[in-house]
Parts: structure tokens; sequence; C-alpha cells
């Protein structure tokens, strides 16, 4: 309902696991300044214009935002850059477990300068993992790795979670 929108003091939105709720406009979104905690877990967003600008970009103090199972892919963010015009929102936690991201790690993760947190377990995912030194809990379980060839993965000073469980891994691992 985009009444919900006029609640411009609400920090806590949790719409998760409603499987039937379909969101097809967010600009309502952008009166919710105090919100810090967005679930959107199984709802269906994709069909929304531009619900990754609003996401990323429109709720400037939004720490925590679960996308779980909403068939999100790299093609719903393949036009997300930075817009220096814009104010960037300062995501920790982001869970984008359980959608269909295939192939290459998303690009649009590199702007989100604040993440600290990131599920991206039960996807396609294949390609090598980033080194992105802000991370503390990597998960990236149940997607198509076969290996990390890139020892600087192990350079990721501030990690201190890292699940490849259920991964196509074979071989041992070696540090730097």
């Amino acid at each position: 309902p985009h009444f919900i929108g006029n609640l411009s003091n609400l920090r806590v939105l949790d719409l998760g696991d409603m499987d039937l709720l379909v969101v097809d406009d967010f600009t309502w979104f952008s009166d919710l300044l105090s919100l810090t905690y967005l679930d959107l877990s199984r709802v269906s967003i994709v069909k929304a214009p531009n619900f990754d600008k609003v996401l990323l970009y429109m709720i400037p103090s939004l720490l925590e935002l679960r996308l779980s199972g909403c068939d999100l892919s790299n093609s719903h963010f393949y036009r997300t850059h930075l817009d220096p015009n814009l104010t960037l929102s300062i995501i920790q936690k982001l869970d984008l477990s359980s959608n269909s991201f295939q192939g290459e790690f998303p690009l649009f993760l590199q702007n989100l300068t604040s993440l600290h947190v990131l599920d991206l377990s039960t996807n396609e995912l294949n390609s090598s993992v980033p080194v992105m030194k802000k991370f503390v809990d990597l998960n990236l379980a149940l997607n198509n790795f076969k290996a990390i060839q890139d020892t600087r993965v192990w350079r990721l000073c501030r990690l201190k979670s890292l699940d490849l469980s259920f991964n196509s891994m074979k071989g041992g691992f070696m540090g730097p």
C-alpha cells in the first residue's frame, strides 16, 4: 500500500515472505528517509521501473536490504552506475541470495562503498571473486564456482567469514 510512504519516521519495514505481494511503483519509498532496514524477500519487484535506483539512491539512511528470492539477475542492474548527482545509500548488509545472478559477479556492488556483509548464495555465479577489502562476511555458497584461482582473494584482510560450501570446487586452498 502506497500510504506507507507517508510514515516518514519509519525505521524498519519488513514485507518479506509475502509471495503474492507485487511492488509496481517505488516512488513512494523516496519519502522513507529514516528507513534503516528493508526486507522485500520473495516480493515481486522486478517490474517496477527503476527499482535499482530507488533502492540504492533514494533511501540514504538504509543500512540493511534483503532482496532474497526476488528473481533478480545481472540484467536488472546493468545500468546501475554511480551518479554523482545522487546520494548513494550507506547499505552495510545486502542479501541477494536465491536469485538468478549468473556468470560474472554483479558489478554494481562496487558502487556500494559501505557494504560489509553480502549474501549471494544460491545463485549461478561462476566468475572469480572480486577483491573487495571491505567485506567482513561473504556468502557465496550454492553457486557454480569451480576454483578460486586468484590468490588475491586471501588478502581480504577484514574478512571474518567466507562461505563457499556446495560449489564445484576441487583441490586444496593455498594462501598468498
